[in-house]
């Protein structure tokens, strides 16, 4: 059985991974 709480916070990570990958991205653009 999927355990949805594993499933929330894998999402979570990913969520905020791909935020901090954006915003790193987005300072060397400006820098």
């Amino acid at each position: 059985m999927i355990n949805p709480k594993t499933d929330t916070e894998q999402a979570y990570m990913k969520n905020r991974f791909y935020f901090i990958w954006k915003s790193l991205n987005y300072k060397l653009l400006i820098d």
